[in-house]
């Protein structure tokens, strides 16, 4: 024969979280604008996202820990970028959307996990938030 049967193409082992579960690929390409990175459920939110194949540009006032974060991702072979920005601050949002945009073309997903605000700051972010 001419031609010959090529074998199968060998697919990339999944890689599971801490639970077991599937996650390599399944955000690959993607984008996510997660706040918070710096430590606790945003700094998770960060890990689980780049180990389903998103870049991650992750927010937060402490410079040292938020890096740190992204750093890590790095050193697991993901992507990301650190962005110094208060996610309780439009217009440290706005910036920091754009620096997200100008650097991955755009976003596809998000997690917003701030510090505990008052009830104001949070019906104010709410309400400015949905009004852009």
């Amino acid at each position: 024969r001419l031609l010959r049967r090529l074998p199968p193409a060998r697919r990339a082992r999944p890689r599971r979280n801490e639970q077991g579960l599937m996650m390599a690929g399944v955000l690959e390409g993607r984008v996510a604008f997660i706040t918070g990175v710096a430590s606790g459920i945003g700094q998770a939110a960060a890990h689980v996202f780049a180990d389903a194949g998103a870049a991650v540009v992750g927010i937060d006032l402490d410079i040292q820990q938020g890096q740190a974060t992204i750093d890590a991702l790095h050193a697991a072979g993901g992507r990301g970028l650190f962005i110094p920005a208060d996610g309780a601050q439009a217009s440290h949002l706005e910036a920091a959307v754009l620096q997200a945009v100008a650097a991955f073309g755009r976003i596809d997903t998000g997690a917003e996990i701030n510090r505990k605000l008052t009830y104001n700051e949070r019906t104010r972010t709410l309400i400015c938030g949905t009004a852009k």
